[in-house]
């Protein structure tokens, strides 16, 4: 079986940027319009074979650039990653992206797992579909501590 390819030093810049920027791989790669499966295989520089073996991955410029949009990798960390391709990708992306990713990057995500989940599953929800999924979740919470108490008085 052939050995995994090493992920190529863009990939590192844009997998650390994107744990610290508290988005999912799923969240980061919607906002990049590119498949959770694509983001991962140009992160991990290489995609799974059948037969078991690997085959190398190098994302094009473009897709790059906008993965690198999204979680705040700057054409300057992608020169010193050798993708000045990537780089210049990224200067020539339209400024309404560029606002955009800055106003996502400044999401505050919960520090709280439980909430963090929540959160994600709201995340792909309209405001009306996020508010009716939450007084939902509330009126079952209401329901349960009822039952709770009743379960003790007896």
């Amino acid at each position: 079986m052939a050995d995994r390819p090493e992920a190529p030093p863009e990939a590192a810049l844009i997998a650390a940027a994107t744990r610290r920027s508290g988005l999912s791989v799923r969240q980061a790669a919607k906002q990049a319009g590119i498949s959770e499966g694509w983001w991962r295989q140009i992160v991990k520089g290489y995609q799974s074979l059948s037969g078991g073996g690997f085959g190398p991955v190098r994302g094009p410029a473009e897709t790059v650039a906008r993965m690198a949009k999204v979680v705040g990798v700057t054409a300057e960390d992608l020169v010193g990653a050798h993708r000045p391709d990537a780089a210049e990708e990224l200067r020539q992306l339209p400024s309404r992206v560029d606002d955009e990713c800055q106003e996502r990057s400044r999401t505050v995500y919960p520090a709280d797992p439980r909430e963090r989940i929540i959160a994600a599953a709201l995340e792909g929800l309209t405001p009306d579909e996020q508010e009716q999924v939450l007084r939902n979740v509330e009126r079952h919470l209401r329901l349960a501590a009822r039952r709770g108490s009743r379960d003790r008085a007896v």
